[in-house]
């Protein structure tokens, strides 16, 4: 009678042990689960950078214009922001230029079109930004205001 207690209690304890193993590893699983993070690094989610105003004065055959243009740099790259921060009145002077180089006529287009200027004014913002080993941390430029006057 000792024995069969005895093997009873053995048989019993090995399913505890058993069933504790198994329910241990589910809820191990559950809380990985539950404490993976998104990668972040990866985010097709943009940043947006907004810029101070900018006003530059353009020149038309019989008078002197003004335009009032504000700006938001567009990135995918979280770890980019830093280094856009670091750089901003390169970027500031690199629009500030691009826009002074044009003629009040050039500009009345481009309101028609400011997709295009958009992209001219990416360009140019590369090209400056290259000089520094920083091209490509910007992926857009949002024209968010555009006054002449």
């Amino acid at each position: 009678m000792k024995g069969k207690i005895l093997i009873i209690g053995l048989v019993i304890i090995a399913a505890m042990g058993f069933l504790g193993f198994k329910y241990q590893v589910q809820i191990k699983a559950q809380i990985e689960a539950l404490m993976q993070t998104p990668d972040v690094s990866k985010s097709t989610r943009p940043f947006y950078i907004p810029l101070d105003k900018m006003v530059v004065s353009v020149e038309s055959e019989r008078t002197i214009y003004y335009v009032m243009m504000e700006v938001t740099l567009e990135t995918k790259l979280e770890a980019s922001i830093e280094g856009i921060n670091y750089y901003m009145p390169v970027i500031q002077n690199s629009f500030v230029q691009n826009l002074s180089q044009r003629s009040y006529d050039t500009i009345r287009k481009n309101l028609k079109n400011i997709e295009q200027l958009q992209i001219e004014m990416l360009s140019g913002l590369d090209e400056e930004l290259m000089r520094y080993e920083m091209n490509g941390i910007i992926d857009g430029v949002l024209i968010t205001k555009l006054v002449v006057q």
